[in-house]
């Protein structure tokens, strides 16, 4: 037997150790972990990377309103009923008469009721809805989804809500201004449309839209997030922190968690921030 080539036998089974199959084994892996990470579709049959069932692309019409993975309107409750309110685009491309797609991180900016302003954009396949300003009166956020027919709206927690069916999920990642989950603002979701009121004390609200392909292949998938889900879910919700020291200053490991905050804080709740960065 050559040094290169070693075959360690378990049983009927033989565990290639040589240079050339152990690459191969890593690129085979490749393209099922590049497919986990970005959450793209998976054959398992075929073992290759396929297309998921609903297009994440995020698109903006000439007003500036979401066209895609949602189609957005605004609206206010009057009496009983609702009526839609002013919304203006800041953006660019208000005098296109076409659809922008897609948007990537380019930022997407509009005024809807006079102090709210709103703010979209695209990273990694979601699609991301900032709200800020001062509204003087509740708002309702439309969401139209493609997705017509779905199971009940399942809030998997504070922060994470979906609506799916057996190809398709649809999750909304929400936090408000004081970094709480928002997903009990979500007033309405059947027939692929989801409604969300905006009240004034909620502002500044953030959102995030994540599509997958629902998992018919593992067992109690319908209760987890996936993998993509999950990291998409945490860079939202898991909002990452900045410590600097003042100078001539320094730590004392001794010192507790909450006495270095004391000493070293500066927190990056700002969430228009992290788009800038």
């Amino acid at each position: 037997m050559k040094l290169s080539t070693i075959h360690i036998m378990y049983g009927e089974k033989s565990l290639c150790r040589s240079l050339s199959c152990l690459r191969q084994e890593q690129l085979s892996a490749l393209p099922r972990a590049h497919a986990r990470k970005y959450g793209l579709g998976w054959n398992h049959e075929r073992q290759v990377i396929k297309p998921i069932a609903l297009s994440r692309e995020a698109c903006v019409d000439n007003a500036g309103l979401i066209r895609h993975p949602a189609v957005e309107s605004w609206w206010e409750m009057v009496g009983e009923g609702l009526v839609s309110v002013d919304f203006k685009s800041s953006s660019p491309n208000e005098s296109s008469s076409t659809t922008t797609c897609s948007l990537n991180e380019e930022v997407s900016m509009a005024t809807i009721e006079g102090d709210v302003s709103r703010s979209i954009w695209s990273r990694d396949g979601t699609t991301d809805i900032l709200l800020q300003g001062q509204a003087s009166t509740s708002l309702v956020l439309r969401l139209e989804f493609p997705m017509k027919q779905h199971k009940p709206l399942r809030r998997l927690n504070s922060h994470t809500a979906w609506i799916q069916n057996e190809v398709s999920r649809i999750s909304l990642v929400m936090v408000d201004g004081n970094g709480h989950g928002a997903t009990h603002l979500v007033s309405f979701a059947e027939s692929g449309f989801v409604s969300i009121k905006v009240n004034p004390s909620s502002l500044p609200l953030r959102m995030r839209i994540i599509i997958d392909d629902y998992d018919r292949f593992h067992k109690g998938t319908d209760q987890y997030q996936t993998y993509y889900g999950q990291i998409m879910t945490d860079d939202v919700w898991s909002h990452p922190q900045l410590f600097a020291l003042k100078e001539g200053e320094s730590i004392d490991p001794s010192k507790s968690a909450s006495m270095i905050r004391d000493i070293i804080e500066a927190n990056l709740t700002g969430i228009a921030s992290e788009h800038d960065h």
